[in-house]
């Protein structure tokens, strides 16, 4: 079986510094679009980030009507995928169907065994690049949305994006404070949004702006290179 590549050390600690995660070690890249990393994790097996298929509707859906608290849910950004929320798992993935029609967006899923406790997004690459990101309580203070959003931006990178933006709840302290160890500043602007709730219930709210400039990320500078990755333990042993 063919093994993925590596990363080199330096940009697997730049992914996970100030994380108790202990790395990431293989990785996957096809025309430009990140599809898979395998994250090591202290007292956890079975950890990757990757990217939404077509399978995983219903995953996905557990992960926002289960895997989230009610709180998490009113401060999650109002994903297209769940703006309405849908009723139903099919529903998310004809959703999905009339994504694939753009070629403007990825999200990436964190996997633990056989289920998704977090999901990242990256949109509207061609017009006004934006973030977002949720993960469930039971892997909180780990480390792992720092890691998504920095895979986010990674994947940003790749796709040629100089500035990121980002709208977070202003009640959100927990990911205001993610986004600037990321490097994110606030722009002193606020963007309204509106989330329709399972329960039927409007939220209406004013998010606070945050944005980012690529190019003024130090920790980025090893993925700018060329030599990110290195040999498997297996390819260097023959």
């Amino acid at each position: 079986m063919k093994r993925r590549p590596v990363l080199s050390p330096e940009v697997s600690r730049n992914l996970t510094q100030g994380t108790s995660l202990q790395g990431v070690a293989e990785f996957e890249i096809k025309n430009g679009w990140i599809e898979h990393l395998t994250v090591v994790a202290p007292e956890l097996t079975g950890c990757s980030l990757r990217r939404l298929g077509d399978e995983d509707c219903d995953a996905l859906y557990s992960f926002y009507t289960a895997g989230l608290s009610p709180t998490s849910r009113v401060l999650f950004p109002p994903y297209p995928l769940f703006k309405p929320w849908p009723v139903s798992a099919d529903e998310l993935w004809g959703r999905l169907q009339q994504w694939r029609a753009e070629s403007d967006w990825t999200v990436m899923c964190l996997w633990i065994e056989e289920t998704i406790r977090g999901v990242g997004l990256l949109k509207r690459l061609s017009a006004s690049p934006t973030t977002g990101l949720s993960t469930d309580e039971t892997v909180r203070g780990r480390g792992f949305g720092t890691l998504i959003q920095r895979v986010l931006m990674w994947q940003a990178l790749l796709q040629g994006v100089a500035l990121l933006r980002v709208t977070v709840a202003p009640e959100n302290s927990a990911s205001m404070a993610l986004h600037r160890r990321c490097g994110y500043l606030d722009t002193g602007r606020t963007v309204p949004h509106t989330l329709q709730l399972p329960s039927g219930e409007a939220v209406t709210r004013d998010d606070v702006e945050m944005e980012v400039r690529l190019e003024e990320c130090d920790w980025l500078d090893p993925f700018r290179s060329s030599a990110m990755s290195q040999p498997s333990q297996e390819r260097q042993h023959r």
